[in-house]
């Protein structure tokens, strides 16, 4: 690296010079000099003896004209411990190089050039930042030399290990043995700071020689580097930008952009860092800009003028700009404030007047707001969607992959077959049928009025508004474009008769897989677990056939009611799965045998008699009234093995009616069993309770009520150490409102109460 010659410019002086020293260094301080060049002059010992050994062995090749990569290993030696090590083969060193320069702190013989890096006379030491002690073996005109520097006890020496002819080219082997500790850290500062040599081999586990360097006269991008932020190649060395020192926000793009010593930049002397001088920053941010500008080309490449709809709107509604390069996507944002090219920006074929960059987001999110979704198929079922103003209910213009059809008619009966089956042969995975709001529900936008604020009319002159609005309804109605008119639709004749004849094969395939009908049997529908959820359901009902011998013989109690009103029971299915209860569907015709065959069976019961009073409806309501009164003092029923202590009559109770409700619900604190409504009605119109547990219910609660002093306590014991204090108070508290405390923990109480006076 050349050296120029600084001197300051403008001398101050406040009169004539009597004497003038010049400044020199003291020889008698040259280990401390050399112990502050070597071991205190890197803050990063291992990536700086990483950096200056390959730049070292490139600087080598240069001077020798050699093509050849550099060898950088990280293996164990026969001592089972790791080395890593730097091997050029370029001009080598003799006897006379070790003595004369490799032994000098400061000696260069670099500084003429403006090809190679180093110039400080420093670089070669750099090892002993990390060890005390490393070797370097030197071939050069036919002898090898092996050296040992070291930190000597008062000066820094290198000792001459062995001498011997060979018949190897000229190089240097630079050996430093490392800690077994530090070898993944080697690795990652191999990678890092070697990332965009160009001629190196690397003999290191967890580095693929297959690596890509991706370069360009203005910038780089290394497949091996790991720094996410822009930074700085000099001469392939590579280096992290200060960016506060450049007055610049951190540019998230993980490129290096190639600047050499011409350009004015240099590295500190430890060459750990770049010198930001007024020249080096000016040249750095010039880089950026051109940069930007190469950036800005490479995403207008990506820009059609003449887009499709879906890639134009969502150009102006979302504002992410990505570049593809090198495999991988770099974020346009983060460079785009530093360039001075202009950024292209796309066009719908057609819309000439209207300026789309000028709209804001809620101008392109109220697109096709005057449709709505009204079913959906996926995963084999068809999902009608009821509320006009739910979100699933919205069309976003952003699905041009979902198959979407129009359909303002009815969806029904064999229309409804054959679009379900149009919908199930679609490669789409999701298919919805959309249709068009009612007039009272559609946006407001008729008039130049509604679009005066929605497309800013304001900005164009009024002979425009018209064009303006004309050309906003066609991207409307460009992303109707794709959607299928599904009210057009013919059912075929022929899919007709299939469905018609695949409809009898199958009545006689169930009646065959049935069998004859015997004596007692009836067809229904039971209820069965769903398989996924369904909004709004508990259960499905499926086909199936029951006997009422064996029902009457079983223990178990069917509950039916006509097809149509399914969601009586549906509503009951999910919470009453403790009770032993199947419940089922019948038609007409069944219901009529049933009831008019005279023979009553206990465990058939029809709704309408279930909840007249049933012993089975009683437990259910007894047991739901229970778990809501729980839940209203539910701190009380958690601490009732702390209030136990104080009063065991009213734990009893608490735990009765605990008892009760497990026996016939799956209970947790946040459900209050919502669809057994109904049910609860029913039973308080009509006094349908378990009368023990009603009374029972009542006494604790009219308890609770009066004495509410055990609810407010309760909320505060929240572990063993702090109940004995609220214990006590809650104890007075009963003794003062006339309820008996625990013989045991009166006694305890008092015990206690003496025990503490004789210590006073």
């Amino acid at each position: 690296m050349r050296l120029e010659n600084q001197k300051q410019s403008n001398v101050l002086a406040t009169g004539p010079a009597n004497k003038s020293i010049g400044m020199s260094l003291d020889l008698d301080s040259a280990q401390v000099l050399m112990q502050m060049l070597s071991k205190n002059l890197y803050s990063d010992a291992i990536g700086s003896t990483v950096r200056e050994c390959a730049s070292n062995a490139l600087d080598s090749h240069r001077r020798a004209g050699v093509n050849k990569p550099i060898l950088v290993s990280l293996v164990r030696n026969n001592s089972n411990n790791y080395e890593f090590s730097v091997e050029d083969f370029g001009i080598g060193l003799d006897a006379d190089d070790v003595e004369k320069i490799i032994s000098k702190y400061g000696k260069s013989t670099k500084r003429d050039s403006d090809t190679e890096l180093g110039m400080m006379g420093l670089g070669f030491k750099a090892p002993l930042a990390y060890a005390s002690s490393f070797y370097f073996t030197c071939r050069k005109d036919g002898v090898e030399r092996k050296y040992m520097m070291y930190e000597g006890e008062d000066t820094n020496t290198i000792d001459l290990i062995y001498e011997k002819p060979t018949t190897e080219g000229n190089g240097v082997k630079v050996t430093v043995p490392i800690k077994w500790g530090d070898r993944y850290d080697f690795v990652n500062k191999i990678k890092e700071q070697l990332a965009y040599f160009e001629h190196v081999y690397f003999n290191v586990d967890d580095i693929d020689n297959n690596f890509v360097i991706h370069r360009s006269n203005l910038f780089q991008f290394s497949e091996l580097s790991s720094d996410n932020y822009l930074h700085v190649c000099l001469d392939d060395v590579y280096y992290p930008l200060d960016f506060k020192k450049l007055g610049i926000d951190k540019i998230e793009i993980p490129v290096g952009l190639r600047l050499s010593l011409t350009d004015g930049v240099f590295p500190t002397p430890n060459r750990e860092a770049l010198r930001y001088t007024p020249e080096a920053k000016a040249a750095i941010l010039e880089k950026i800009q051109r940069f930007a500008n190469v950036m800005t080309q490479r995403y207008n490449q990506s820009v059609t003028v003449d887009s499709n709809v879906y890639a134009v709107l969502k150009y102006y509604t979302n504002n992410s700009r990505y570049i593809n390069m090198f495999g991988k996507q770099f974020d346009y944002n983060q460079i785009a404030p530093f360039a001075t090219a202009t950024i292209a920006t796309p066009k719908i074929p057609g819309v000439d007047t209207l300026e789309l960059h000028t709209l804001q987001g809620y101008a392109f999110g109220s697109l096709l707001k005057n449709y709505r979704r009204s079913y959906k198929y996926e995963n084999g079922r068809m999902y009608e969607i009821k509320n006009d103003d739910s979100w699933s209910s919205r069309v976003d213009w952003d699905e041009p992959k979902r198959r979407h059809y129009l359909l303002n008619g009815d969806m029904r009966g064999n229309k409804k077959a054959y679009l379900r089956e149009l919908a199930e042969n679609h490669t789409a995975s999701c298919v919805y049928f959309i249709k068009e709001k009612a007039k009272h529900k559609q946006m407001t936008l008729n008039g130049s009025q509604g679009y005066k604020e929605l497309l800013k009319l304001n900005n164009y002159p009024k002979d425009q508004w018209r064009a303006v609005i004309k050309e906003w309804k066609q991207i409307e109605s460009l992303l109707l474009a794709h959607v299928v008119d599904a009210d057009a639709i013919e059912v075929p004749q022929h899919w007709l008769d299939a469905r018609k004849n695949n409809k009898v094969a199958k009545m006689k395939a169930t009646k065959a897989a049935k069998g004859a009908k015997l004596e007692g049997d009836f067809n229904c529908k039971k209820a069965e677990s769903l398989l996924r959820y369904n909004d709004g359901r508990n259960c499905k009902f499926v086909a199936g056939r029951l006997n009422v011998q064996t029902i009457e013989e079983g223990n178990i109690v069917y509950v039916y009611t006509h097809h149509d009103d399914f969601m009586k029971l549906d509503k009951m299915y999910e919470d009453t799965k403790k009770m032993g209860i199947e419940y089922i569907t019948l038609s007409q015709r069944e219901l009529d045998i049933i009831e008019d065959s005279g023979e009553a069976v206990d465990n058939l019961v029809s709704y309408d008699d279930f909840v007249k009073g049933h012993e089975k409806f009683v437990q259910i309501v007894t047991a739901v009234r229970i778990h809501r009164f729980c839940n209203n003092y539910n701190d009380v029923f958690d601490r009732r093995s702390y209030i136990k202590e104080v009063y065991s009559e009213l734990v009893t109770d608490l735990q009765s009616l605990i008892d009760y409700r497990g026996l016939y619900l799956y209970p947790t604190k946040h459900s209050s069993f919502g669809d057994l409504d109904d049910l609860v009605k029913i039973a308080e119109e009509n006094n349908l309770f378990d009368d023990t547990y009603y009374q029972l219910q009542e006494k604790v609660h009219q308890l609770l009520k009066t004495h509410y002093y055990f609810n407010t306590l309760a909320k505060v014991i929240s572990y063993a150490s702090t109940s004995s204090g609220i214990l006590d108070c809650m104890a007075q508290l009963m003794t003062c409102n006339g309820l008996e405390v625990n013989d045991t923990y009166k006694y305890n109480y008092l015990k206690k109460a003496s025990e503490d006076a004789e210590t006073e």
